[in-house]
């Protein structure tokens, strides 16, 4: 889906690529899932219990081909399988005893269980997915959007706010640094569709190493957007970028659909001298005051 305007001068696109609507019917991943599970005191009641709730559902949907790790912090960090096991029976009922026993007390040092999180070696052979679970109630939140932005692995991050005073914009940050989403749990209701909906997508990457070419000398410029990656279930990637000149363009995206190379391409018009959709300047505009922020 594609959006121009031009004023005869610059031109401005807003471009999104749609995954499937559908299953893919590609074979699901095995992946290394780490936990971070916040048991600081602004976590006492509800809070605490509906995150241990969250990885416990998370925890029964795993497969044994899968490998887990947990960390939990306060204003210190704990640890179950440091490194990566196999999601056994054992392994998982061992995961299960000790999320039972986390309580919330203490400070909140986020960053350090995430970049301890992140220093876990990754298989060759598997993806390794982080779910950050919190109220998000800490200061220094930018130093957390970096560790995980500039993090070299293949790290897809799903953020988990709990309870209703959640900081937002931790949520959101850290699963755009992460190339994955945030979901936000009120009430024990919540828990079961959020689960079912993070498990479904992490298992759907429809295309992973999606790459754009462009098809034109002229290649848009000062895109600024979602990552280019993976194309997953239920989740557009957005792009906003300038151009000189408009005309028709055939855009073809290239990546890999279960192991195999895949490629389409697609037919678009970028306008000249037409600036009725003047929006999408503004698009561009609050997309880039966001990424420098």
């Amino acid at each position: 889906s594609v959006l121009s305007s031009h004023d005869g001068s610059s031109g401005y696109l807003a471009m999104q690529i749609f995954p499937d609507l559908h299953d893919s019917g590609q074979i699901p991943h095995s992946i290394d899932m780490v936990f971070i599970l916040d048991k600081s005191g602004s976590m006492r009641g509800n809070p605490i219990i509906f995150a241990r709730e969250t990885v416990h559902k998370m925890l029964n949907k795993t497969r044994h081909s899968d490998r887990i790790s947990l960390l939990a912090y306060d204003n210190v960090q704990y640890s179950l399988f440091p490194e990566p096991v196999p999601a056994t029976q054992e392994n998982v009922a061992a995961a299960h005893n000790w999320i039972d026993k986390l309580n919330a007390s203490g400070g909140t040092e986020m960053l350090a269980g995430v970049k301890k999180a992140l220093s876990i070696p990754i298989a060759p052979e598997k993806r390794r997915v982080i779910a950050l679970i919190t109220d998000g109630e800490i200061y220094g939140v930018d130093a957390i959007y970096r560790a995980i932005k500039n993090d070299t692995s293949d790290n897809t991050v799903f953020a988990f706010a709990i309870g209703r005073r959640t900081n937002q914009e931790l949520i959101d940050g850290a699963a755009e640094a992460g190339n994955g989403i945030g979901r936000h749990i009120v009430n024990a209701a919540d828990i079961k569709p959020t689960v079912s909906e993070f498990w479904r997508r992490i298992r759907m990457p429809q295309i992973s190493n999606l790459s754009i070419n462009w098809g034109s000398s002229t290649v848009p410029t000062d895109i600024v957007g979602s990552d280019m990656g993976n194309l997953w279930y239920g989740q557009p990637i957005k792009l906003f970028a300038k151009y000189s000149v408009g005309g028709p363009r055939t855009l073809t995206l290239s990546g890999m659909a279960n192991g195999n190379p895949v490629s389409d391409s697609y037919n678009f018009n970028l306008v000249n001298n037409n600036n009725t959709l003047r929006g999408v300047s503004k698009m561009w505009a609050r997309e880039v005051i966001e990424y420098l922020m």
